[in-house]
């Protein structure tokens, strides 16, 4: 399954001036203030999911239900991160992020 993220929330105030389709995820504003929006912002999961559901009416007042539930999957997400560093340029070294440089 290949979706776009929707996990983000917006304010009620937002919400009415942008309507309930408005998607913030992604949104970034270049150096000219001009807005755009990241192209890959994607969540990519992978699932196989299994249920058994039992149900039993013991008598008039009284039933019995169980469900086992197997959900085997993975994926992973994409999305665009503003850098609190300043963003990512051709030739920084890695410590700029807190990583080890490589060599």
């Amino acid at each position: 399954q290949k979706t776009g993220i929707t996990w983000e929330g917006i304010s009620p105030e937002y919400l009415e001036k942008e309507g309930r389709r408005y998607n913030p995820a992604g949104k970034y504003i270049d150096e000219a203030d001009n807005v755009h929006y990241y192209d890959n912002e994607t969540d990519n999961y992978f699932s196989h999911i299994v249920q058994l559901l039992f149900t039993r009416d013991l008598n008039s007042h009284l039933s019995l239900n169980a469900n086992l539930s197997y959900n085997n999957g993975f994926g992973y997400y994409e999305n665009y991160r503003s850098d609190p560093y300043g963003g990512f340029k051709r030739g920084d070294k890695f410590s700029k992020y807190g990583l080890p440089d490589q060599t």
